[in-house]
């Protein structure tokens, strides 16, 4: 019989937290941009300050995601959302061969 020697896909640090952001960061995003219409409809005193800040944030999110996306194409690692059950979301995750 022919052995054939396989590793298990480890994933490193980086990978993990690019994993994690992948997942987050659209949520965050959500998040912001729903603050941003309450706020933009709100009567604070310093409303324009508030929605700069927003917008600054919601640029960063954005930025990251584009980052963490780039990052996830260069592993050749594939992450998709499969379900959403109740307030989960599942992802599914494609590792390369090592």
């Amino acid at each position: 019989m022919h052995q054939t020697d396989t590793k298990p896909n480890i994933l490193t640090h980086d990978e993990m937290v690019c994993i994690r952001d992948f997942a987050v960061l659209p949520m965050m995003l959500t998040i912001v941009e729903n603050n941003l219409r309450q706020i933009e409809s709100s009567t604070y005193s310093l409303k324009k300050l508030y929605i700069e800040a927003t917008q600054s944030l919601m640029n960063l999110i954005h930025s990251d995601l584009v980052r963490t996306k780039k990052a996830l194409k260069e592993s050749n690692i594939k992450v998709w959302e499969d379900d959403r059950l109740d307030s989960a979301i599942h992802y599914l995750l494609h590792l390369p061969r090592i």
